[in-house]
């Protein structure tokens, strides 16, 4: 037990607590990242191209020291070349990179995106691990859904789903 002053100046404390228990396995963290892949798009994937490994390498100097998996979905819309590419878990950064290598930013034309579609195909299709594990979703976007396509997938449902399988949207 100890107290921290409320007028203090340090503004880091550090708690050990000694549970009596040898842990030994590492935290599982599966971090996906939900990326809109459309024209207006292009300086936010090459950020994230440049900045994949000092990510991976912040992650690896956490104490808890995750096994982390990083896969991706990039979406555009209806009518580009593509509407949803799926890149599963690896552990591999490495791998990670030279998938995301290949995004690219194209087409779009009209504000919003499909997102709906993308959402569904990131919580349902990659190998989550879920159980023991903290799974995150990264949505790299700037555009909201379109809700004007009649699908079965809407985002509230998704996100109620991502939620019961513990997956966490950002």
């Amino acid at each position: 037990s100890f107290t921290i002053p409320a007028n203090g100046s340090q503004r880091e404390w550090f708690v050990t607590v000694d549970s009596g228990e040898d842990r030994g396995t590492a935290v599982n963290l599966d971090v996906l990242f939900l990326i809109d892949a459309t024209g207006s798009m292009a300086d936010e994937i090459n950020q994230l191209k440049e900045n994949i490994r000092a990510i991976s390498a912040q992650i690896d100097a956490l104490p808890s020291q995750p096994d982390v998996r990083f896969g991706m979905v990039t979406y555009r819309d209806r009518g580009d070349a593509y509407l949803t590419n799926v890149t599963d878990f690896t552990p591999n950064v490495e791998e990670f990179a030279a998938d995301l290598a290949q995004v690219y930013a194209d087409g779009g034309g009209d504000y919003p995106e499909d997102l709906n579609q993308a959402l569904a195909e990131a919580i349902h299709q990659p190998e989550w691990r879920v159980n023991d594990t903290v799974s995150l979703i990264f949505l790299v976007a700037d555009a909201p859904p379109h809700l004007d396509y009649g699908q079965q997938n809407h985002y509230a449902v998704e996100m109620f789903q991502a939620a019961q399988r513990g997956i966490k949207i950002y």
